[in-house]
């Protein structure tokens, strides 16, 4: 049972969220970003001609996103957790872990703010519960116009490719409200005959991918530029 990275760190593409946010801090690796150069075309780049076809399992995924509060009046604010498993993907890979290319596609309106389950086992800093009418207007405010812009941009797209087997890292083109982001992510999986397991963590920025974190009253409550990322996903081959 072979253990490498597949390139289904794509699922990065979340890393944008924030609506009102606890105060905690990230201990995730971080991930490395750098403005898209016009050689680079991995959202055009063609499967390698040997290429086996995986395709995301529907039972098997999820994305986990954790945000924070800052600030001077912070104690009035929550951390928060998104989540979505309404994603779709497709990895083609090789026996040279180097060729794999992963396309993934995440529908805005899929993401999840603050489900009680997973607040709970957050524990720390994501116990106390957050209002419903809370929850409503973070997640407003993260498919609106200040962040995903949601209804001109209702996918969010990642396209990952050139893993770095030294580094277990792997690169990642990020569309997100209508700008492009390259970003390298870490993460590893296991992979079967027919089945893969990716799973990893980091911490990406509003920053990075050209979005400002949620502010009131004057910055004195605010969220967090880093965002956690975490992220398991099962891909199947469903032919020979």
């Amino acid at each position: 049972m072979p253990r490498h990275f597949c390139g289904l760190a794509a699922l990065s593409t979340l890393a944008l969220l924030a609506g009102c946010a606890a105060v905690g801090e990230s201990t995730a690796p971080p991930v490395t970003a750098t403005e898209v150069a016009p050689e680079v075309t991995l959202r055009t780049r063609e499967p390698a001609a040997d290429a086996v076809r995986f395709t995301v399992v529907s039972a098997s995924r999820q994305i986990r996103l954790l945000t924070f509060r800052e600030g001077p009046m912070a104690r009035l604010g929550h951390n928060h957790v998104i989540t979505t498993t309404a994603l779709t993907g497709t990895a083609w890979l090789t026996d040279d872990v180097g060729e794999a290319l992963v396309r993934i596609v995440v529908p805005a309106n899929g993401l999840a703010v603050d489900d009680a389950d997973a607040r709970a086992e957050e524990g720390e800093g994501f116990a106390e519960p957050v209002p419903e009418d809370d929850i409503a207007a973070t997640r407003d405010n993260l498919l609106g116009d200040s962040l995903l812009r949601a209804g001109d941009y209702p996918f969010i797209r990642a396209t990952c490719g050139d893993y770095a087997a030294a580094t277990q890292t792997i690169d990642c083109e990020l569309e997100v409200a209508g700008s492009t982001a390259l970003v390298t992510m870490p993460g590893e999986s296991v992979r079967e005959a027919r089945v893969v397991t990716a799973r990893g963590e980091g911490t990406l920025t509003h920053t990075q991918l050209g979005l400002e974190p949620y502010s009131a009253a004057g910055g004195a409550i605010r969220v967090a530029d880093g965002i956690t990322l975490r992220f398991t996903i099962v891909a199947q081959r469903l032919s020979d």
